[in-house]
């Protein structure tokens, strides 16, 4: 059946409802459990969200920031200046990946990947597979490492392919100086 209320009611156990429970009006709740739910406005909350079979993955909203935690540990944060931080709370470029080790960073089509990576001997870029790696500027090639190793300055074609580990090619003037 239905029930209406014209004032106050006071519930000190628990409130079953097949059917949902529609409230109207500036209301507390202690406590909401459920499978599924649509809000049709702002939903406020205080500082985190928190996995419940998990309580140590959250997503934790800070002063003009929002950080996504995983086991305990700080996984990404999002700067209140659109910084994002990767194990790292202060990214101090628009990304920042932070590892004491060897942080990296892939990109990969599903096809191709590329990875840029600083260890302890310096940073390295490299192609994941037989593919070149390619430098570019005002979207033209000016230099490429071809899938044999060998580099190419203005071309993409190598010399002679017995001989040749590097390859220049140009219009007018071309040359290298030692």
């Amino acid at each position: 059946g239905v029930s209406t209320f014209a004032g106050r009611m006071n519930v000190n156990s628990t409130i079953e409802a097949n059917e949902g429970i529609k409230v109207i009006g500036v209301s507390t709740l202690a406590a909401v459990t459920g499978t599924t739910g649509t809000f049709s406005s702002d939903l406020s909350i205080a500082q985190k969200i928190v996995h419940t079979g998990d309580t140590d993955t959250y997503i934790d909203f800070g002063t003009n920031s929002i950080a996504l935690n995983a086991a305990g540990v700080l996984a990404a944060q999002i700067t209140s200046d659109a910084r994002v931080g990767i194990n790292t709370n202060n990214p101090q470029k628009e990304l920042e990946v932070f590892d004491t080790t060897a942080p990296s960073i892939r990109v990969n089509n599903g096809s191709k990947q590329a990875d840029f990576i600083v260890n302890s001997t310096g940073a390295l870029i490299r192609t994941i597979g037989s593919y070149p790696l390619v430098f570019n500027t005002n979207q033209t090639d000016i230099a490429r490492f071809d899938a044999s190793g060998r580099l190419l300055i203005g071309t993409t074609t190598e010399g002679a392919t017995q001989a040749d580990n590097v390859t220049v090619s140009g219009t007018g003037d071309v040359g290298m100086t030692f």
